[in-house]
């Protein structure tokens, strides 16, 4: 497969988006952050402050990978409209189609659900496994195709059709594309996205250096070692959201969903990027959700996560042709997205 390449120059200092930076940082009073921001074929700019953890002193580093939780659902959706343009599957058609060995074993509720409704949170699966479940899938208890049987043989929570955000649901979205494809989502996500692209930062699940934190309101902030049990969620949720990557690739991942949005890439189809983000009466499209930029006019479309130790957000701007990802090492959200957004508003207030 050809590999896609996005423009890159040497990094401009542009002096005002360091400040704002450099001040929003410091006020923030969060152990580490990120923010990065690409317009056209402009350098990347990037930025990054505090430390690895409160107990290693060492400074984060431009090229650092963060964990970027449930951002993950945008790589899971675009593999699914990669291999609906291959003509592997039908996102539309009922996902008894593709599982017909297991068709059986459905609830009737389950067997007509289609991909888009799953993709876009409204196939009435409810958001996560239960206690008991999450425990035995840490201990290694529950494999993927027991946990999910033992959903897909009860009756759906809710009718389709209301958005319910479900992480359970990208975790079946993978189980479908791994059965029509024969290969792991992993290796999907690899050999269709990843090389493509060059993400070399790319792994599953908490990154090697930069630690997540728990804190209560902030307060007694202690670092999880990527290797502790509860540093992320089982392993089951990569599909939902166990992905790490650095600055400098989120903004070729965004760079990339912004020139299939043009029609740029034979990767992936405008046509794909449309659905995706197709909201219909909500602001989830299949993989996208829609939001307006507080302050502004601007209309963005993109993804947050966390695993609560975390939190990212990565913004597009199609108007502007701009790419902006902000993300910290702690899961405050409204204090991450808060940064983020002023950053952004920043950046785009220096290009106009």
């Amino acid at each position: 497969m050809k590999k896609d390449t996005v423009p890159r120059k040497a990094t401009l200092d542009l002096q005002p988006l360091a400040k704002a930076f450099d001040q929003s940082f410091a006020q923030s009073g969060l152990v580490s952050a990120g923010f990065g921001f690409q317009q056209s074929d402009d350098a990347p700019q990037i930025y990054v402050g505090g430390t690895q953890s409160t107990t290693d002193a060492t400074p984060v580093s431009v090229g650092a990978a963060w964990h970027i939780g449930s951002i993950t659902k945008t790589f899971t959706a675009v593999l699914a409209f990669m291999l609906s343009q291959d003509g592997l599957i039908d996102l539309d058609a009922p996902v008894k189609d593709y599982l017909p060995e297991y068709a059986a074993d459905m609830d009737p509720s389950w067997r007509e659900i289609t991909l888009t409704q799953v993709l876009s949170h409204r196939a009435g699966l409810r958001s996560n496994p239960d206690r008991a479940s999450m425990r035995a899938l840490y201990d290694g208890a529950l494999d993927q195709y027991q946990f999910l049987s033992a959903c897909w043989r009860a009756p759906l929570p809710q009718n389709p059709g209301t958005f319910l955000y479900s992480n359970i649901g990208y975790i079946f979205a993978a189980h479908v594309m791994e059965t029509v494809s024969g290969q792991s989502w992993e290796d999907l996500l690899r050999d269709r996205i990843i090389a493509p692209l060059g993400l070399a930062s790319f792994g599953i699940g908490p990154p090697a250096d930069i630690c997540g934190h728990r804190s209560v309101l902030g307060l007694f902030k202690r670092p999880l070692a990527p290797d502790a049990r509860m540093a992320d969620n089982p392993a089951l949720f990569s599909p939902a959201g166990r992905m790490h990557l650095s600055i400098p690739d989120m903004l070729i991942w965004g760079r990339f969903l912004l020139t299939a949005h043009r029609g740029e890439t034979a990767l992936l189809q405008a046509s794909s990027v449309q659905r995706m983000m197709d909201t219909g009466d909500g602001d989830y499209g299949a993989g996208l959700m829609r939001f307006q930029i507080p302050g502004t006019d601007q209309i963005a479309w993109g993804h947050d996560g966390s695993n609560r130790l975390w939190y990212g957000l990565l913004a597009l701007v199609p108007e502007k042709d701009a790419v902006a990802f902000v993300i910290s090492g702690e899961g405050r959200i409204n204090k991450v997205a808060k940064l983020g957004v002023a950053l952004l508003d920043t950046a785009l207030a220096v290009k106009a």
